[in-house]
């Protein structure tokens, strides 16, 4: 079990050198610290608070368009769909094969199928 950690590890490394997630954590990391949206966020919260709501969806509205949310949401897609393709390309191989390794940047996954 220690060698399959050990992989896991490996691959977590590799996924966090591939641009996709340096591209998200980059937009994460600029949306956490924008006083422009962290000022909308709590006012639409407030507003919600007060029971404004006609207010508060005018807000949101002005919240999902500001180009670093919109940033955000593509980085956070992009890197649902390269996990998505790694588990898809895990089941294939699973499925076909009886053991392989697979090599992601500089990790290597192996595994065995138990048909």
């Amino acid at each position: 079990m220690d060698k399959v950690l050990k992989k896991a590890k490996e691959l977590r490394l590799a996924i966090e050198e591939t641009p996709e997630y340096k591209e998200y954590i980059k937009n994460k990391n600029s949306l956490e610290n924008s006083k422009d949206v962290l000022e909308l966020k709590e006012n639409i919260a407030n507003l919600k608070a007060k029971g404004k709501y006609a207010e508060a969806k005018n807000l949101e509205a002005l919240y999902n368009a500001h180009p670093l949310v919109n940033n955000y949401e593509a980085s956070k897609e992009a890197l649902y769909e390269l996990l998505k393709t790694i588990e898809n390309i895990i089941k294939y191989i699973r499925l076909n094969s009886d053991f392989f390794m697979l090599e992601l940047g500089h990790a290597y996954l192996y595994c065995w199928s138990y048909r």
